[in-house]
């Protein structure tokens, strides 16, 4: 059985938020509330790749041969 405990569990971000389509005037801005949402959801998905990589070799389990330690 696995179980985990609330100091195992990782902690993520909050996923930016998509804008609202009337947070958008339609005139077709080079930097269009869309443009700042992509680039901040870019960038939270690769924080929490990272997280998640990070927090997966925490838990990776001591390969070493045991019979090493005797």
């Amino acid at each position: 059985m696995n179980i985990q405990t609330e100091s195992d569990m990782l902690e993520l971000p909050p996923r930016p938020e998509e804008p609202l389509p009337g947070e958008c005037c339609g005139r077709g801005c080079e930097r269009c509330v869309y443009v700042y949402y992509e680039e901040a959801l870019q960038r939270w998905e690769e924080k929490v790749a990272l997280l998640k990589t990070q927090h997966g070799a925490q838990e990776q389990p001591d390969h070493r041969n045991q019979a090493d330690d005797v």
